[in-house]
């Protein structure tokens, strides 16, 4: 185990290690497994293998599944008489708005 602030090695004594950490302070340390020791410290079980690369609908679907998502909102119909049209008149829209005189 090493103090990474101090930049020297940290004795330990059995499978405990205490510090004092002073008030707001901060004690950064690494640990690290010496082959074939035992002790508190023991080494991970190996990662499982990576999974296989996903289609984009194949992870689409995992996310909707992990969101709980069952459904997505329908895009828009062509033209306003669709089940769902669109709800706007660009030719009613006004680039140049009367703003009141508070505004200007």
């Amino acid at each position: 185990m090493q103090d990474l602030w101090k930049h020297e090695p940290v004795q330990v004594s059995g499978d405990t290690y205490t510090a004092t950490v002073p008030k707001h302070g901060v004690v950064l340390l690494r640990v690290s497994i010496a082959s074939g020791g035992g002790g508190a410290f023991q080494a991970s079980q190996p990662r499982p293998a990576a999974a296989a690369p996903l289609t984009a609908e194949q992870d689409h679907q995992r996310l909707m599944d992990l969101l709980h998502i069952t459904s997505l909102r329908p895009g828009q119909s062509e033209g306003a008489a669709g089940p769902n049209g669109v709800n706007f008149d660009e030719s009613k829209a006004n680039p140049y708005p009367k703003l009141p005189d508070r505004w200007c």
